[in-house]
């Protein structure tokens, strides 16, 4: 069966099945549509009926769809807007990244994290996603000032992510190097430069010497992942790029001009929906009932993910005389966790070693940063503690069912997800007993020296 649900087709002809009748069920009861790709891509899941892996050619699709997305927002907002408005975007960036920072250090700081790791467990609250963008899309109200105002403030906040986790690296190896953070900076402006002020110019010499509709098509996308390359080559995340290549391309083209239509359509029929759904798929809504601790645990991420990021919408709202409406847009953009903040990309970075563990459980006690802070949405973090928030560490066993699933990010670096935490049958410590039918990979994955 298995066999069968891989072949191209059939994988294909699932997903697209599923883009189109979850929303159409979703709407039905008044929900919106991404709601409903979202509980579907959780119910065909490996934390589902298990009929799609969360492998590389679904998560290739969105990762695409993620660059979109946030091509979307740059390419759909008022350009002039958004240039008047800017200031506004710094102040709600900065807000809305220092309120989550500041409170996700404290939860941290109550888990029991080391410095460093409270630093880090911040820092996935502070950034954010644009994920209900396509629901403003179709809503036509994309060219509020509030809209601009927030999407500005997503990038600002994605790379402030990026510089904080630059600072723990740097402090965990014992150095932080400043002539990286100039080197940062300095490289960030000279794209942002480039890509806003040399690319309309770019597109307009091609669009007058070329006038066909498919290789003008063909220009968008090539131009759009480059610059998204470009981005995470400095060092910051591709929907950074993306982001200002929408831009520039807004600035380049008509506003209805059929190749933005060409462009928009592709994504939002196709892989903005990938993204959406890929986010249900790896989404374990139960994993946080294992035990009483989690459930705590994961009570107080999702306080600190919505509560943090409402204060700031709402000091925003009041410092520029917001509606009520605006600001339940601000809020309602910023407030969603996906794949932005898989923090900052650390599970795609073998280099960094950062190996994909569950959330908030630390490998070894004195590496801060051996855990996911940011596996799916955070409002369905799975949260599963382990016996290092209490500071036991590898003195503990590695518990976990024979053939749970894990993969190696390196030589050396094997990665499970599904670790088991908890007591035995008879309240046993782990210290002395992994739980009935559970084996102990401690040795496996720390052999002795």
């Amino acid at each position: 069966m298995t066999e069968f649900l891989n072949e191209p087709v059939v994988f294909f002809l699932l997903i697209m099945s599923i883009i189109l009748i979850t929303p159409l069920l979703s709407e039905r009861v008044r929900l919106p549509g991404i709601v409903g790709i979202i509980l579907g891509g959780m119910l065909i899941g490996p934390h589902g009926f298990g009929l799609i892996e969360a492998g590389d050619r679904i998560e290739f699709l969105a990762t695409i769809g993620l660059v979109y997305l946030m091509f979307s927002a740059g390419l759909e907002v008022d350009l002039h807007q958004f240039v008047r408005v800017r200031g506004r975007a710094l102040v709600f960036g900065l807000l809305t990244f220092f309120f989550p920072q500041v409170i996700g250090m404290g939860l941290g700081y109550l888990l029991g994290l080391n410095p460093l790791g409270v630093i880090l467990l911040g820092s996935a609250f502070a950034s954010h996603t644009l994920i209900a963008f396509p629901l403003l899309t179709r809503l036509g109200v994309t060219r509020n000032e509030a809209i601009a105002v927030t999407a500005g403030a997503t990038v600002l906040t994605d790379i402030g992510a990026f510089i904080v986790l630059a600072v723990v690296l740097g402090a965990r190896s014992g150095g932080l190097n400043p002539f990286y953070f100039i080197q940062l900076f300095v490289l960030l402006l000279l794209f942002t430069l480039a890509v806003v002020f040399g690319l309309p110019r770019l597109g307009k010499l091609f669009f007058q010497r070329f006038s066909s509709r498919t290789i003008e098509f063909q220009f968008v996308v090539v131009v759009l992942f480059i610059s998204a390359l470009t981005a995470e080559l400095i060092g910051v995340h591709e929907v950074v790029g993306a982001f200002l290549a929408g831009l520039a391309i807004n600035a380049t083209l008509p506003r209805h001009s059929p190749v933005t239509g060409h462009v928009l359509f592709i994504g939002e029929s196709f892989f903005i929906p990938v993204f959406l759904l890929y986010s249900g798929l790896i989404t374990d809504p139960l994993s946080f009932l294992e035990s009483p601790q989690t459930v705590i645990v994961a009570l107080g991420v999702t306080v600190v993910a919505y509560l943090s990021k409402l204060i700031a919408a709402w000091i925003t709202a009041r410092i520029f005389k917001y509606t009520k409406a605006e600001f339940w847009t601000v809020y309602g953009l910023s407030h969603a966790q996906a794949a932005v903040t898989d923090h900052p990309d650390a599970r795609h970075r073998p280099q960094y070693g950062l190996v994909r563990l569950d959330p908030l459980q630390c490998r070894h006690p004195d590496d801060p940063l051996d855990f996911d802070l940011l596996s799916a949405h955070r409002p369905a973090l799975r949260a599963r503690t382990s016996n290092c928030l209490r500071g036991r560490g590898a003195s503990a066993p590695l518990c976990a069912h024979p053939g749970s699933h894990y993969r190696r990010e390196g030589p050396g670096t094997p990665a499970f997800i599904g670790w088991s935490a908890g007591k035995g049958k008879r309240g046993e410590d782990h210290g002395r007993q992994c739980g009935a039918g559970q084996r102990d990979y401690r040795k496996q994955f720390y052999p002795p020296p």
